[in-house]
């Protein structure tokens, strides 16, 4: 099992969230909210055991959120690290861009918006065979704690999104040819079509990522 607390975060946290025009994280239930959205829609996520929450203040609100564990499971981030040496089978890699594509897909389709869309957030049942195929149901999605739910989603929120996974993906090993890979299985299997009308929105895509690559830089170097 893992047990998630939360403690009010003040009225400070609060409004300097607000003045950088974002919403306040101030509990469990946006996360308790999103898992109940990722599973009507057929996306594996962390089974909800127990949640609670006391008080109507914003910033002293408590609340906790208790789901089971995911057993033998590694994040896809360790994977494709682990595999950038030891070249990954191909139709393996295939695979596995497509799950995430598709996962991606259908998440967005029901109007939900992670926030944290990384590959680390992604995780990968390590009990199937190498000769199992591994469809969207071989991985699981973690973390909606700043999960935001519209439909229709504004294409800055899925631009926000697919910016983060691009920014988690590099560095290990992907192709040209595994990033387009990626966008049709994401927007349909016309790509040359996708790519000549939403060319801006992909290439928003790609500055988005950049703007993640210089916010950690400079982190690194504080």
């Amino acid at each position: 099992m893992f047990l998630k607390l939360h403690r009010g975060v003040g009225w400070k946290e609060v409004f300097k969230n607000l003045l950088q025009l974002r919403l306040p994280v101030v509990g469990a239930g946006c996360e308790y909210r999103a898992l109940a959205a990722l599973r009507a829609c057929g996306i594996n996520c962390p089974r909800v055991l127990a949640y609670g929450e006391r008080g109507y203040n914003p910033a002293r609100r408590d609340s906790f959120l208790l789901t089971a564990e995911l057993a033998d499971f590694c994040n896809l981030q360790d994977y494709f690290a682990g595999h950038r040496d030891a070249r990954l089978n191909p139709v393996r890699k295939w695979e596995l861009i497509e799950s995430v594509a598709r996962i991606c897909r259908t998440m967005h389709a029901a109007g939900i918006n992670h926030r944290d869309f990384y590959l680390w957030h992604f995780f990968l049942d390590r009990s199937r065979r190498s000769s199992d195929r591994l469809g969207a149901s071989a991985l699981s999605l973690l973390d909606p704690h700043r999960a935001r739910i519209r439909t229709p989603l504004p294409r800055r929120w899925l631009c926000k999104d697919l910016g983060s996974l691009y920014f988690s993906s590099r560095g290990l090993g992907f192709t040209r040819r595994d990033i387009l890979r990626f966008i049709r299985a994401y927007a349909g299997p016309d790509l040359r079509r996708e790519l000549y009308r939403n060319r801006g929105f992909w290439s928003r895509v790609g500055q988005r990522a950049d703007r993640i690559a210089r916010r950690e830089q400079t982190k690194s170097k504080a």
